[in-house]
């Protein structure tokens, strides 16, 4: 601070320390009166240190007016050094400001700055005149130098320290301006994030329905056309399915929220689950799919078997997808292994179209292709290898590529995996010890097919010989047994030119008899394909494998084959085998589905009943708490997770909260995809994850690893045989479902009844959502019809009580309904209304909700040309009145009893008498109960027909 005062207070206190040491000594040393340092600035001067033995009446921070003629104005104004020896005889002598300080001599020097600029002075006063000897001087010049060197390093601290305060400030700036769009980019992340759950859950839910109803469909017996456009229906929604999974796998990876799992698995698991997915596409295209896995692997493993799987799927879809002829091969080598952990190198080579190396160089990039035609020709997003890419790096692992045009693709990764602690080996490896040294032949027309399986053999420990085709096996057969080495089974492929296996195998039976070795089919062709083409010839075979082989499925094979241990006269191999034998598992299972969602309850409903397991419905979480408190013996719980009333993850924590049912299984079957979806699941208390649509296969496995039929009744067998009157009464509303579903419907036969031309109703989609049922269809138009008013009205009071919740609600209960039915600018009107309720900002635009009432009240009218004529009137539904009695009966208990649940169950009763005499006495009983009047609905309740509680 150039020419500025500095202040006592503003030096560090050490220096005024030093500096008041500094004056003393001077005093001291020249016998001075008074030593001081002064500080100077356009105001004046101001004294900063005096000597402690001044008798002066000089203070520190006393001020005096510059340019009084005082001596420093002297040695300011010439920036140089000022001696007088007698003040008497000095021009610069002022009486009035020098006598009264006795000043008679002075010595002073001037404090400057590198730019020559004076910022104070340090001078010697003595009351006595006095000669300055040139010693004087000199003191004063080498403590003017060390003062000065103080100031600028005080100067130089003052700046620092300005700079220190002002990057400070600058850098808490920038940490409050990164914590800002911190925030923005974890707001936009979670934005993301559940805007991806919520989309996945809108898409999956119809795509569930698609895709069930698509193969329930396959079931039935179809004409040829029909079956065409069905199967093509559900492999464009498969398609579709796997894009949106790609989209969300490729949104988890980007924002970093990619979680694997950390369980134990086995590695013949996951082969077996890439080769049901992958074999059968390579045999659809004429390939040969095959696995090469060293013998040295370990089988036990910890790490996320799903994303392995994810990345192989992908990686061998794609070799197959771009090999129009040849082979895919998927091989698997121990690269490392230590206590605890091991490194894998995965690979999959084929025969396809191959690429160039800049090609190579950016496959890995998110939607990425060869080039802009293969998108064209062969179809993907793209993203499937940037995702593979994402899963194998979290899997501390890398990949990479060998490819050359026109000579095939080899795709590598390494990832890495725990070995549980005390992991035992693979239950069947033992029996490569019995087997060693026996002498086996294989047969396949494929050279590296044919490779493969020698290679296998050998490892194992078996003498293998090789043939390329049935005439070179049938030579080798004869000449070994010729010279007393005959061959102790025979491994043969079926399809092969000029004579398949099969014929093979005849023929050596038909030539040698008891002598000819047993025979087992390697295969990719499916067991009733076989059966289908040569069922005698089958017989004649000691087992059958599918391609692709791997160890333990071989060694299993061919110890049955040799010991004749379920010699199987065409056994399939134990993967083929798996989704049969869960659903037998799960045969007899009694299950409580939670579900609001009436074409989710039907699809889960015929599925489950196809597998002979018995299903009870609950629409909402509350209900399912009421008919568990009633009768608890269900042997598991299928949980939709987002409902009115209370949702799945509520409802979950109540019933864990019951020691009673801390192990009844509970499984999450919901299209929220998510992994914080699966997460928020197990947190819940929920044992596991099924996601929408369903795929048949993983959902009764993931049903049959936590449902076994008939535990839970016999643990609450003792408890029902103390409870009254179980049997028949309901618990809630939700066995109301149950009832709905015993109704005995006289049904119309498809095609033979006509519908109403309805304006604004799609018909054609309407009738495909009920399975083409015209009386099906026919009723849900009704019931649509009977509910139109009431929705309309729900509408009405949350627009007046701006309650966006129910507006919420009621948006999204209504776009599922006029989907359902075929109403598509209402089902479109209500979800605008629902997506702008859910961000809970603001009440939707009057405009789109008068919109929505409008059409909704047009709809209704409409409807009214469905009135029934005389012949469809016989076919209407009849409820069965000893079950309607007993749900009344419940009813009216719980009315009686002041339940609030009493509302819920009256409503539902409601919907079965929809459209008898009886509705307008049920709806006053609703309406009473809406106004807590359970007298009045009492009163009304017995007044019904068939109520058997007090009056008829």
């Amino acid at each position: 601070m150039k020419g500025g005062v500095y202040r006592a207070h503003a030096v560090p206190g050490p220096y005024l320390h030093k500096w008041q040491k500094t004056v003393d000594v001077i005093a001291r040393l020249l016998e001075a009166d008074t030593v001081l340092i002064r500080c100077v600035d356009a105001k004046g001067v101001e004294i900063l240190v005096c000597s402690s033995s001044s008798a002066q009446p000089w203070q520190p921070h006393e001020r005096a007016r510059f340019g009084a003629g005082l001596y420093c104005e002297s040695v300011i104004s010439t920036r140089s050094e000022l001696v007088v020896d007698n003040a008497l005889v000095s021009p610069h002598w002022n009486v009035r400001l020098e006598a009264n300080r006795n000043c008679f001599s002075y010595l002073g020097v001037p404090l400057i700055w590198p730019d020559k600029s004076v910022f104070g002075t340090l001078c010697v006063l003595h009351r006595v005149a006095r000669d300055h000897a040139e010693t004087d001087r000199q003191l004063l010049q080498q403590m003017k130098f060390l003062i000065e060197g103080d100031f600028r390093i005080i100067h130089l601290l003052r700046a620092l320290e300005t700079q220190v305060a002002s990057r400070t400030a600058e850098l808490a700036q920038v940490n409050e301006n990164l914590a800002r769009a911190r925030d923005l980019a974890e707001s936009a992340t979670r934005a993301k994030s559940e805007f991806l759950a919520n989309m996945s859950h809108e898409i999956r839910t119809p795509m569930n329905a698609i895709i069930g109803m698509s193969q329930l469909a396959l079931q039935t017996e179809l004409g040829d056309k029909a079956r065409n456009y069905i199967t093509k229906l559900n492999r464009a929604a498969e398609n579709l399915l796997g894009i949106i999974n790609d989209i969300l796998d490729f949104s988890k990876i980007e924002a970093g929220k990619l979680n694997l799992e950390r369980v134990d698995f086995r590695l013949d698991e996951v082969m077996d689950y890439v080769a049901n997915l992958v074999a059968f596409k390579a045999l659809a295209r004429g390939l040969e799919f095959s696995f090469d896995l060293a013998t040295d692997l370990p089988t036990a493993l910890t790490g996320d078997p799903l994303r392995l799987g994810q990345v192989l799927v992908n990686l061998a879809n794609n070799a197959v997808k771009f090999t129009e002829k040849g082979n895919v091969v998927l091989g698997v080598e121990l690269v490392e292994a230590k206590r605890d952990e091991v490194e894998l190198h995965f690979w999959v080579r084929d025969t396809g179209i191959g690429m160039t190396r800049e090609a190579s160089g950016r496959l890995f990039q998110a939607f990425g292709q060869v080039d802009s035609s293969t998108t064209r020709k062969y179809g993907g997003s793209g993203l499937g290898l940037a995702i593979s890419k994402g899963m194998v790096e979290a899997m501390q692992g890398r990949i990479w590529v060998d490819s050359k045009v026109g000579a095939g693709s080899t795709f590598h990764f390494n990832a890495r995996f725990g070995v549980p602690a005390g992991a035992a080996p693979a239950p069947r490896m033992p029996l490569a010890k019995e087997l060693a040294g026996r002498r086996v032949l294989v047969v396949d027309d494929n050279r590296i097919a044919l490779e493969i399986l020698v290679q296998l053999s050998q490892r194992l420990g078996l003498v293998t010989e090789a043939a390329g085709d049935c005439a070179e096996a049938l030579g080798k057969v004869r000449e070994r047994l010729a010279h007393g080495q005959a061959y102790d089974l025979v491994l043969i492929d079926w399809k092969m030119p000029r004579m398949d296996g099969l014929s093979c195998v005849a023929q050596l039976v038909q030539e040698l008899g008891e002598q000819a070795p047993p025979a087992v089919l390697v295969t990719a062709h499916d067991r009733d394909e076989i059966i289908a083409t040569d069922p005698e010839k089958l017989g004649l075979l000691h087992g059958v494998i599918h391609k692709p082989v791997t160890a333990s499925i071989l060694l299993e094979t061919i110890a049955h084959a040799l010991h004749n241990e379920g010699s199987s006269k065409g056994a399939t191999l134990r993967r083929a085998q798996v989704p049969s034998l869960v659903r037998h598992k799960l045969r007899g299972a009694r299950v409580l589905l939670v579900e609001d969602n009436d074409m989710n309850q039907e699809l889960a409903i015929e599925l489950l009943a196809g597998a002979d397991i018995s299903v009870e419905v609950a629409e909402n979480g509350q209900l399912a708490l009421d008919m568990l408190s009633q009768d608890d013996r269900f042997d598991g719980i299928l949980m939709d997770c987002q409902m009115p009333v209370m949702d799945g993850y509520t409802a979950s924590r109540h019933i864990r909260a019951n020691p009673a049912w801390a192990s009844l299984p509970i499984i999450a079957m919901t299209a929220n995809a998510m992994t914080t979806d699966r997460e928020k699941s197990i947190a819940a208390g929920m044992n596991d994850h099924i996601v929408k649509p369903l795929n048949l296969d993983e959902m009764f496995a993931t049903m049959a690893r936590w449902i076994v039929p008939g535990a839970r009744s016999k643990v609450s067998a003792a408890k029902s045989v103390n409870a009254p009157g179980t049997a028949d009464t309901f618990a809630s509303s939700g066995r109301a479902q149950a009832i709905e579903r015993s109704v005995s419907v006289q049904q119309t036969p498809p095609g033979t009844a006509t519908l109403p031309v309805l304006p604004g109703i799609d018909t054609a989609r309407g009738l495909a959502n009920c399975m083409s049922r015209v009386d099906l269809y026919r009723s849900q138009l009704q019931r649509f019809r009977a509910s139109a008013s009431q929705i309309a009205q729900g509408l009405r009071n949350s627009i007046a009580g701006n309650d966006l919740a129910s507006m919420e609600f009621l948006g999204h209960s209504l776009k599922g309904t006029a989907s359902t039915i075929g109403a598509l600018e209402v089902a479109r009107l209500a979800g605008e209304i629902e997506l702008h309720c859910r961000a809970r900002s603001s009440q939707p635009s009057g405009a789109v909700l008068d919109e929505l009432l409008a059409a909704l009240e047009k709809l209704g009218a409409d409807l009214e040309l469905l009135e029934p004529d005389s012949a469809e009137s016989a076919n209407t539904l009849a409820v069965d009145e000893a079950v309607l009695r007993k749900l009344l009966a419940r009813l009216n208990d719980r009315i009686a009893n002041a339940d609030p649940d009493a509302l819920s169950m009256a409503r539902q009763l409601r919907s079965l008498v929809a459209g008898e005499s009886r509705e307008t006495t049920v709806a006053a009983v609703c309406d009473a109960l809406d106004s807590f009047d359970f007298d009045t609905a009492v009163d009304l309740l017995r007044t019904l027909p068939s109520a058997g509680i007090g009056g008829r």
